[in-house]
């Protein structure tokens, strides 16, 4: 092959994604036609040598990796790679696993992947960036993270939504560790809903050991349960900071564990029923006008009635409350 970056097609030029990363060098570009990827093997992909950019030419919604429920979806063991585009799907052994890598992950659903411990993704001394991501009905079936499992591993997470998730403990994302590691998670402009731990953490759990802080930021937390304590985050051992969020409606209850409340902007509330914009903790008419700015916008700010999509809802639930948060 020359030692020139090259754009591999599949599957007009290779069968499989495999067979294209087999064939790559570092930079190379892989573009995957719609349809639905399987394999084997325990990976249907497998990315421990190349640095490359993976990504459909169609998007998620035509574009699957499906482990058929008998094997991993993706596997990446090396730095540099980009996987963007694809629905990872019917996952044994998780969707995706992180091995001592940094991969950047865009715009991909894992949709009804389980593990014993991160049912989506498991992540193990990587620190992996996701973004525009979905995360939907994934199970850890003996242990932690429905959604992601951090194993002395820091993720980035940005503008991803965590949806109906399932673990022992912590229903979408958790954290663990100890001795010399730093694991921290930064997590900003998400939304965690309708996460379920049989445990503690509903949505989140942060049990690392030793961190230097995990940081929540515009983002939303709400009706997640757990059958302990915790329903929407549960933290041991350290603290997390929380910038311009919100944490409502989880049961038994918000946060078990510390934190620190950045901002003014925060709202930590048993009851989702104050969608004040400005947190002047009146509902008033800016209120309103951020609905109509945000209108017809999928996963904003401004989905008082968390349907999913800014519309004539969401007026009616900020008209219900108007005036003073009590």
């Amino acid at each position: 092959q020359s030692s020139e970056n090259s754009i591999l097609l599949v599957p007009e030029d290779y069968l499989t994604i495999q067979d294209a990363i087999n064939a790559s060098i570092d930079g190379d570009e892989i573009i995957v036609g719609p349809g639905t990827y399987t394999s084997l093997d325990t990976d249907v992909i497998r990315m421990t040598d190349q640095a490359v950019w993976i990504h459909s030419s169609d998007g998620p919604e035509l574009t699957f990796i499906d482990g058929e429920d008998s094997r991993r979806g993706v596997m990446c063991a090396n730095s540099g790679v980009i996987l963007e585009g694809f629905t990872v799907t019917n996952c044994s052994l998780s969707g995706m696993r992180n091995y001592f890598s940094d991969p950047m992950v865009r715009n991909c659903y894992f949709i009804q992947n389980y593990n014993g411990a991160g049912g989506g993704v498991y992540n193990r001394n990587s620190s992996p960036t996701f973004q525009n991501c979905v995360f939907q009905g994934n199970i850890a079936t003996t242990g932690n993270g429905g959604g992601i499992h951090n194993y002395y591993s820091g993720p980035i997470v940005e503008n991803c939504e965590f949806n109906s998730n399932e673990a022992v403990s912590s229903g979408a994302l958790s954290t663990e560790g100890g001795g010399a590691h730093y694991i921290d998670v930064t997590i900003t402009d998400s939304i965690f809903t309708n996460n379920v731990a049989t445990d503690s953490g509903g949505a989140i759990l942060f049990a690392s050991a030793n961190s230097s802080g995990h940081f929540i930021q515009n983002s939303r937390i709400n009706n997640n349960s757990a059958s302990v304590v915790g329903g929407g985050i549960s933290t041991y051992n350290w603290d997390f900071d929380l910038l311009d969020s919100t944490i409502c409606g989880n049961f038994p209850d918000q946060v078990n564990g510390s934190f620190y409340l950045i901002g003014e902007c925060n709202n930590v509330r048993e009851m989702c029923d104050c969608p004040d914009v400005n947190c002047d903790s009146e509902i008033n008419i800016v209120d309103i006008l951020a609905v109509l700015d945000q209108w017809g916008e999928m996963d904003s700010f401004a989905d008082f009635s968390f349907d999913g999509i800014v519309d004539v809802s969401d007026i009616l639930v900020v008209i219900s409350n108007w005036g003073p948060c009590e």
